[in-house]
């Protein structure tokens, strides 16, 4: 999730990245459907396997196209990472998520596209790489200008630290001028409950593949958070809050529930469980399990996006291709009454071989981050045919520089509308998010499971 949005995208762009994590189900699992822990082992043993070829082949033949093609998403990452100032020592940096001319997002690192870039790192073994982005991460949950235990879906790129001058630590966040005035947008400088659980996913995979709880406090106060401030009556988590809780009468609360952002905080309460026992993490993975699988139309065979402002009532506006994939990756054999939704996910696919945002792609061209995921989904799948024809899609549209696009062409729709009335639309700027969901599908890593 959560979990990368249009600057100015508010409530109807938030239900439209909803997708649905089954809580009620007894028995953890932590494979896709049909894969066992080993066989999803197997797979990054053997993407470690080809790296080891590619090393030790010249630099005119590469291993596998897929191996050159990461090595070229990753170092180009990692360079980024370097040029921000990561690496220096105290000094916290997080990754500016588009290169764009858009004065909204030119300064803008979003949460969710850090969180993933962090677990493209730790999938690929770069350590360092991604205990500089989780480091990040620490600091401006501690050193929030509101209040420390929650983490903004955004914050300013490169350096985040800020010093007051009343010598207070606090963080940069994203924005822009307009003409003198210096603009915030609601939905960045909010905290919603997929972008919570995103970092926390990351800094949690990162405690998982290296044995430490270097980052478990973090993990464990920002869930909290999403606890505490995200419940309601029902099963599953709110969306969270647009805003500026700090300055009064200038918060949105966001009544509606994202089926993904439920998703996203299942995997991640769910793996706190297992980590400290604490009832409390069980009992909310329950429950957005539960709201997962209350969102699934069985006539239909697909996810609901999420609810209304009630909470409750499903979405019926737009079927999306982010709420049928990450249902798959997080909730194992959980998901094997809801398998239809693979045959919708089939349905999606564009004539070039790869995936849109939403079922009804009305300006064509595809979306490269849910693309990359959707490779990983079919990989974990044990589908190798399907992976290698769409990672072969995404390799003839890599970017000389190791990204992706956003999208293919400069007006993907979403199939949901702005609050002015226009429609959301992805733009075909570079985009740190598919070369990282790239990496993890290359190395066989899913971001939801923990092995």
């Amino acid at each position: 999730m959560k979990k990368r949005m249009k600057a100015v995208a508010f409530v109807l762009v938030m239900i439209v990245m909803s997708a649905v994590l089954c809580a009620g189900c007894s028995e953890e699992t932590s494979a896709p459907t049909g894969v066992t822990g080993e066989t999803q082992t197997e797979a990054v043993k053997e993407t470690a396997s080809a790296a080891e070829a590619s090393d030790a082949a010249t630099p005119d033949e590469p291993a596998s196209p897929f191996e050159s093609a990461k090595a070229a998403a990753i170092d180009e990452l990692s360079d980024r990472l370097t040029q921000a100032g990561g690496h220096s020592g105290g000094i916290y940096v997080m990754l500016r998520s588009y290169d764009t001319d858009q004065k909204e997002l030119e300064l803008t690192a979003y949460t969710y596209d850090n969180a993933l870039t962090a677990m493209a790192f730790i999938s690929e073994g770069r350590q360092t790489d991604a205990q500089d982005l989780l480091d990040a991460f620490v600091y401006v949950v501690g050193n929030d200008r509101y209040q420390s235990g929650r983490i903004r879906n955004a914050y300013a790129s490169d350096m985040v630290m800020w010093t007051a001058d009343n010598g207070k630590k606090s963080v940069k966040l994203p924005g822009w001028y307009n003409g003198s005035e210096w603009c915030e947008d609601a939905q960045q400088v909010g905290s919603g409950t997929g972008n919570t659980s995103y970092a926390a996913l990351a800094l949690l995979q990162y405690d998982n593949a290296y044995g430490t709880d270097k980052y478990l406090d973090t993990a464990k106060a920002l869930m909290d958070w999403v606890i505490a401030d995200c419940s309601d009556d029902h099963s599953g988590f709110t969306a969270g809050v647009n805003g500026w809780p700090e300055e009064e009468g200038r918060a949105q609360i966001l009544t509606y529930k994202s089926t993904e952002h439920n998703i996203d905080a299942y995997a991640a309460f769910r793996q706190l469980y297992e980590v400290t026992g604490d009832e409390k993490y069980q009992q909310a993975a329950d429950s957005a399990l539960a709201f997962i699988k209350s969102m699934y139309n069985p006539e239909g065979g697909y996810f609901y996006t999420g609810t209304g402002d009630d909470g409750v009532t499903p979405n019926t506006e737009a079927v999306v291709l982010d709420t049928q994939v990450w249902s798959a990756l997080a909730m194992g054999d959980a998901y094997k009454p809801y398998e239809k939704a693979l045959d919708l996910v089939d349905q999606m696919k564009t004539p070039e071989g790869a995936y849109p945002f939403c079922k009804e792609n009305q300006n064509g061209g595809f979306w490269c981050e849910g693309t990359a995921f959707t490779a990983l989904m079919y990989r974990l799948n044990g589908d190798e045919a399907r992976f290698t024809d769409i990672m072969n899609v995404l390799c003839d549209t890599q970017l000389e520089n190791g990204l992706f696009p956003a999208a293919t062409v400069d007006n993907l729709s979403t199939g949901m509308y702005l609050p002015d009335g226009s429609p959301w639309e992805y733009r075909s700027d570079p985009h740190i998010a598919p070369a990282a969901w790239f990496v993890m599908a290359a190395n066989g890593f899913d971001p939801y499971t923990f092995k």
